[in-house]
């Protein structure tokens, strides 16, 4: 992919490594609940290559001890970069913790097939909602109870922190690419396509961040207008991530957009020239399929 993009693909591993060491430095510096956010990214990784078909296909292409090698190193790679940050920042035990469950997850499917079907509190219209959320509800199940930690303890930066990653796995959603032909079939016009899936993904990502906004303004009400602040910031990433998503269907996005994409999450201010740019990028592109 790399090549292909026409990038050389050791001085990408190599810059790559640099920004993330230099990023991630920045991140502990600006916020103090970032420590948490080491572990969460890295085992989410680690469960997205855990899927049963993704498993049984290793275990029907090698021996039980080459999978299970295989196993043990992709999870290592995965969150080794993580675990040796944190131990640079001397966060020994989250470390050691995130590199065991890491290690644990490779004996498991960490996601399974059922015939249970969870139902959710979205309409059958935003798939992505739906289909996200049946895949992450446990996540959120984990910030809502983070958030009560947050409250009991009086550490105001563990809420912020549940509030910021609920928004950014509603913008994740948008990944979820839906077959050319939904698209083309709709009847909307391109304008009433992108209002509706606008209208529909900022609705949905407040009834989600509900529970968090109102719990974070009751017991933290000294800090409302932080917690507003976030809460349209959190709303604003969603809206990014869904005309992102529009720009450069149904491909995925490259990597010049994913590095905008990245920068404006980290760097807020950046949106009000991104959103805009991606949105009308949208309406370009849709032309061809609408």
């Amino acid at each position: 992919m790399l090549s292909d993009f026409g990038l050389n693909p050791w001085l990408t591993y190599i810059f790559g490594a640099i920004f993330f060491v230099v990023f991630s430095k920045m991140l502990f510096i600006k916020f103090t609940w970032a420590r948490y956010l080491f572990p969460v990214m890295a085992l989410f990784f680690v469960f997205n290559i855990g899927t049963l078909e993704r498993n049984d296909f290793l275990k029907n292409s090698f021996t039980k001890n080459k999978y299970q090698q295989i196993r043990l190193l992709e999870n290592g790679l995965i969150v080794l970069p993580f675990v040796l940050f944190e131990f640079f920042e001397h966060d020994f035990l989250l470390g050691v913790l995130t590199l065991l469950v890491a290690i644990l997850l490779s004996f498991f499917n960490t996601k399974h097939q059922s015939g249970f079907v969870l139902p959710t509190p979205f309409f059958k219209n935003p798939f992505e909602f739906i289909i996200g959320f049946r895949k992450s509800y446990f996540l959120f199940l984990g910030l809502y109870v983070l958030t009560y930690i947050s409250i009991s303890v009086g550490n105001f930066n563990l809420g912020v922190f549940a509030l910021v990653v609920l928004f950014l796995i509603c913008m994740a959603y948008y990944t979820f690419m839906e077959p050319l032909f939904y698209v083309w079939v709709n009847s909307f016009s391109i304008f009433n396509f992108l209002k509706n899936k606008i209208t529909v993904g900022l609705a949905y990502s407040f009834l989600l961040s509900l529970p968090v906004l109102i719990a974070l303004l009751i017991a933290f009400s000294e800090n409302w207008h932080i917690v507003l602040i976030l809460e349209i910031v959190g709303l604003a990433y969603v809206l990014m991530g869904l005309v992102a998503k529009y720009a450069y269907y149904p491909s995925e996005l490259t990597l010049i957009p994913a590095i905008m994409v990245a920068f404006s999450i980290f760097a807020p201010p950046l949106m009000l020239a991104t959103i805009p740019y991606f949105y009308f990028k949208s309406k370009n592109n849709l032309l061809l399929y609408k």
